[in-house]
């Protein structure tokens, strides 16, 4: 993984390169420590003038070596949404939030800007860790490419795996329902899972469930046999698996399905998503809603129900996608037009 990273930064100009491990899992003192510590010694050795960090890990990580380096680099934080911790009302995470936003009380303080993917965020930090409100910059989460991510492009999709539209042979198609991300309890895994088991039985040769993406281990632990694949096959699914065709798999759907009251910036399938001109149905949620105008280019469903789900889709007719067309692609090139939110970032490093 690292090394087709590196290519990829030396391509775009970056001098050199350091790789640090944020794992996804571990959140154990002792690795944010050891972090805190490599990026300590990064910055008294580079002196740098400007230090971004993102995510909780980087910014925690990186705003206390900056803190302790005593450089005077200007520091921007990037919240790409708040995950787990702040979705899950458990005990421990309810401590978890308490000692998050009290380290980023004092770490904004050192702060020049803090970005923000949905204004929920934004006001979260306003109201528990102090952050000014002068300090706050929204962008639409991490943007996209609409040169590179559209409609128009014709894709080479890889069919392994994935059955074909027609029906019968005929001129008739299938609507194609797409779930792209990973499986998880707080994502809508099982709502959706349900709603195609259902739609099979109702209407075997209208509705293609697909999804593609990573299982989260406690949606495994969860499945008879932790085997996704008969699952899937159970419940009238074509799981794909992880892939890094996204846009030719989003060329393929109909609709993108993403149930999920998990807490994001803004879930990158559904920004993709709209570049690619598609109806969306998921949850009035933070970060989720971001991508829906309820009604005009998609829906939104109640969050862990299957029901919802279910009454959605059979309102997203052919009907439906055909006036939809062009609003998904309209709210992608106002919101989350790549060229603009670079254009915010640059500005806000030299002011």
């Amino acid at each position: 993984m690292e090394g087709s990273y590196k290519e990829k930064l030396k391509n775009l100009g970056v001098f050199k390169h350091i790789e640090v491990n944020f794992s996804g899992v571990n959140i154990s003192l002792l690795s944010i420590l050891s972090n805190i510590a490599k990026i300590y010694r990064y910055c008294k050795l580079y002196n740098p003038d400007i230090v971004h960090c993102y995510t909780h890990k980087g910014c925690i990580a990186g705003g206390s070596a900056l803190f302790f380096s005593r450089s005077q680099a200007r520091l921007f934080f990037t919240i790409t949404g708040l995950g787990r911790i702040f979705t899950s009302k458990s005990l421990k995470n309810i401590f978890l939030q308490k000692m998050i936003t009290t380290i980023y009380f004092f770490l904004c303080k050192r702060t020049h800007k803090v970005f923000f993917q949905n204004p929920d965020d934004a006001e979260l930090f306003m109201r528990k860790s102090r952050l000014v409100k002068e300090k706050i910059i929204l962008v639409g989460g991490s943007g996209v490419n609409l040169k590179k991510i559209n409609t128009y492009t014709d894709y080479k999709l890889d069919l392994n795996g994935i059955p074909s539209k027609k029906i019968n042979s005929s001129q008739n198609e299938k609507i194609v329902i797409l779930m792209l991300g990973r499986g998880m309890f707080e994502k809508g895994f099982f709502e959706y899972y349900e709603a195609a088991k259902l739609f099979n039985q109702l209407f075997p040769e209208k509705y293609l469930f697909i999804h593609a993406g990573y299982i989260d281990e406690d949606v495994l632990k969860n499945i008879e046999n932790s085997d996704i694949y008969e699952f899937a096959k159970k419940y009238s699914v074509h799981y794909l698996g992880f892939r890094q065709d996204s846009e030719a798999l989003l060329s393929y759907a109909d609709i993108v399905v993403h149930p999920s009251s998990y807490r994001e910036g803004v879930p990158r399938s559904l920004i993709e998503a709209l570049a690619m001109d598609k109806s969306i149905i998921t949850c009035n949620t933070i970060g989720n809603r971001e991508t829906v105008i309820d009604g005009w280019n998609g829906l939104f469903c109640i969050p862990g129900s299957a029901n919802s789900l279910v009454s959605c889709i059979l309102k997203i007719d052919r009907k439906f996608l055909f006036n939809a067309q062009g609003k998904s692609m309209k709210l992608a090139e106002i919101k989350f037009n790549v060229c603009i939110i670079d254009d915010k970032v640059f500005e806000s490093y030299f002011r």
